[in-house]
């Protein structure tokens, strides 16, 4: 007959495997969650071809001013975390002085509202973009959506807006490579919402993906 110490010892012989066991179990289905987990971000992240950065020179009462445009479509769905709080957490990062209100406020609102509203349009026509403008003849009345306009169509001339229709609104070109010369942006608009303001203010996007750099500059020299 087994002694006393040997059951003792074969019980915590059976303890140690069973709790073995039951911590393979338990990483086994926890591995399995975040593989699932993972071939879901997989699934839902943008193609690699789309860029997180943009960068802009604005031409504005006779001199420049350079804007960086940050895009988090990649690490807000690999994070798991919404793109406003990781462009107000970043921010508040910086440390500025006097932000840490405005961001606050900012975080409350944007919980309850938005600012513009963007559209894609795919039917890239003059004719379109005058109805954008002024919102179908709603905004003629507006001394300034008139003034604006002749100047809008000064910069569609200058920039020699091909016109047509855009049957691809996202090309999947290799990340780097140029598009082919064939290639024919959309158009972009949104509009400004403001209590105080009676009309929502429009903003018009006339993209230049696939355009020769120095062909742009020399159209926004004139202007």
């Amino acid at each position: 007959m087994a002694t006393e110490a040997q059951f003792n010892l074969a019980k915590e012989q059976w303890l140690a495997a069973a709790k073995t066991a039951r911590a393979e179990k338990e990483y086994s289905k926890r591995r399995y969650e975040e593989d699932k987990e993972i071939e879901l971000i997989a699934y839902s992240l943008p193609r690699a071809r789309r860029g997180r950065h943009s960068l802009a020179v604005e031409c504005q009462n006779g001199g420049i001013s350079a804007k960086a445009y940050f895009f988090p479509n990649l690490k807000s769905p690999a994070t798991g975390t919404s793109p406003g709080k990781l462009f107000l957490d970043s921010v508040e990062r910086l440390g500025l002085e006097g932000l840490q209100e405005p961001i606050n406020h900012l975080r409350n609102f944007l919980g309850l509202g938005r600012l513009k509203l963007y559209v894609t349009d795919q039917l890239v026509i003059w004719d379109r973009v005058v109805d954008i403008w002024t919102l179908r003849g709603s905004r003629l009345g507006d001394p300034q959506c008139d003034t604006d306009l002749i100047l809008l169509r000064k910069l569609w001339d200058l920039l020699e807006i091909p016109e047509g229709y855009r049957w691809n609104v996202r090309p999947d070109y290799p990340l780097g490579s140029p598009p082919p010369l064939d290639y024919r942006p959309v158009m972009m608009a949104n509009w400004t919402l403001s209590p105080t303001k009676e009309f929502p203010g429009p903003q018009i996007y006339l993209l230049t993906f696939g355009k020769n750099d120095a062909v742009v500059i020399d159209a926004r020299v004139p202007f």
